[in-house]
């Protein structure tokens, strides 16, 4: 039983890494920051990615819930440890890394309830305004002028996203096998 436990633990681990370098991939996608005006700095990054790892998670909550929570934990726990290596790797003190990492994962918690909150008026009003308003305050945070074209952009390809993602075999995810629409 222990055995299992941790094998099955271990076999987590590897499919949560596995679906973190794909997620990582997709979010350095070079249209991103060259065509719809997400700046290309530590912050745009960090917008696009954990708007990846959003699409991820929420795809995983539609299984099993015990396995799937399981899986998702391990996944938000990798992302916010890469996240505490990359901050110190440029710089910022011990000290003040708790502190960083406990707002970013507070700016994901709220994002993601920001999009679900627009998914849910763009299919029960058809009105993407709540999505417009998640993307303005958060990807676009610091976009002076943000063209209606690169909102569109990104609630398009957040649609496109999940209903892929919606379509992908639970059973290869969890084995760390996953794959976003290739766009254009």
């Amino acid at each position: 039983m222990f055995l299992k436990a941790f094998r099955e633990k271990k076999e987590r681990k590897n499919s949560a890494h596995s679906l973190y370098e794909t997620i990582i991939l997709q979010s350095r996608k070079p249209y991103f920051y060259q065509d719809y005006q997400v700046p290309d700095t530590v912050d745009g990054r960090f917008e696009v990615l954990i708007f990846h790892v959003f699409l991820v998670i929420e795809r995983i909550k539609k299984e099993d819930k015990e396995k799937g929570y399981a899986l998702n934990q391990e996944l938000f726990d990798l992302v916010f440890r890469d996240m505490d290596q990359n901050l110190r790797q440029i710089g910022i003190g011990d000290v003040t890394v708790p502190k960083h990492i406990k707002k970013m994962a507070k700016a994901f918690y709220g994002r993601s309830v920001a999009y679900l909150d627009g998914l849910r008026g763009l299919k029960d009003n058809n009105d993407p305004q709540k999505l417009y308003d998640a993307f303005d305050r958060n990807i676009f945070a610091k976009v002076k002028n943000v063209d209606k074209t690169s909102l569109e952009f990104f609630k398009d390809y957040l649609q496109m996203q999940k209903e892929y993602l919606e379509k992908k075999d639970y059973a290869e995810i969890e084995k760390g096998v996953i794959s976003f629409k290739q766009y254009p």
